[in-house]
């Protein structure tokens, strides 16, 4: 039971900052384009001087894709992932799996 709460308590904690960039202001104009849009969808969110671009891979196969941001990049990271991604011009590529989703802290 203690090790059910444990969990229940860390998910907690891992959800208040997604919540907070959920409840911030869409921004899509920040993304100029998406090399991949009918398998990447995205969507672009803004709060506290950083944005965040959250993409989901909506089919069942692996999936890439390259991201062109408006304005310039000096870092790009994956959320709850400790990787940061090479930015050049403005732009970044990551893969997905099957359905899988992340959210990029972009600065």
């Amino acid at each position: 039971m203690l090790e059910q709460s444990g969990v229940a308590e860390q998910s907690n904690v891992m959800q208040q900052p997604a919540a907070k960039i959920q409840a911030s202001v869409d921004r899509p104009d920040l993304l100029l384009s998406n090399s991949n849009p009918a398998a990447i969808r995205t969507r672009v969110k803004y709060t506290g001087g950083k944005a965040y671009l959250i993409g989901s891979n909506y089919s069942g196969q692996p999936a890439s894709a390259s991201f062109v941001w408006a304005g310039a990049v000096t870092s790009v990271s994956v959320y709850n992932e400790a990787r940061q991604l090479p930015v050049a011009a403005s732009s970044f590529s990551d893969s997905f799996g099957p359905y899988e989703a992340r959210v990029y802290v972009i600065q």
